[in-house]
């Protein structure tokens, strides 16, 4: 913390090589539009990454409601992937705890990773994964699920067939956190 200021939260930006800025300044590409439940256009861009993030992210697709790729002052959701496969079960746990380590436990009140998600990750090849809630301060909020305008959310999740996803849903609630 500064002699002045409030210090930025820990957050997913804070274990990753990239800064949160540089998320606008991807070459993405439209992969695909559609309309959602709600009869409202969705669009989904994907972008290579400059370099492989979390030794596992390759990819990302940014999710938004608003067609162009000037995305900075627009709500979306954004999703780290990997063309990695399969992904190793080595893996899913050090990342795992490395969430963990830096978020505290999730909203299931799970710290590190457990032997029953090894059992399921081995058996079934998936993973339910974790999720974390945060409230616009960037505070982890345990398992209270908060819809305050600023407040974001972290999963993470391995499926066989679709691979591993690190997702952050309102990204760009927690990018204005970081860069205001």
């Amino acid at each position: 913390m500064g002699l002045f200021g409030k210090s930025k939260p820990k957050t997913l930006f804070s274990l990753l090589k990239m800064k949160p800025e540089e998320v606008f300044t991807l070459n993405y590409e439209l992969v695909k539009e559609e309309k959602n439940q709600q009869e409202k256009m969705v669009y989904t861009y994907s972008a290579k990454l400059k370099q492989i993030e979390l030794n596992i992210f390759d990819n990302i697709e940014l999710i938004s409601w608003t067609p162009g790729t000037s995305f900075k002052d627009q709500p979306f959701n954004l999703f780290f992937k990997s063309s990695m496969k399969p992904i190793q079960l080595k893996d899913i746990e050090s990342l795992c705890n490395t969430l963990y380590s830096t978020f505290g436990k999730d909203s299931s009140e799970l710290g590190k990773f457990e032997g029953f998600e090894k059992t399921a990750f081995m058996e079934f090849g998936n993973w339910v994964g974790r999720t974390w809630y945060f409230d616009k301060t960037g505070k982890n909020t345990g398992g209270e699920i908060v819809r305050e305008l600023g407040a974001f959310d972290i999963m993470v999740s391995y499926d066989a067939s679709e691979g591993i996803d690190l997702t952050i849903l309102q990204c760009d609630q927690l990018i204005k956190l970081l860069t205001d």
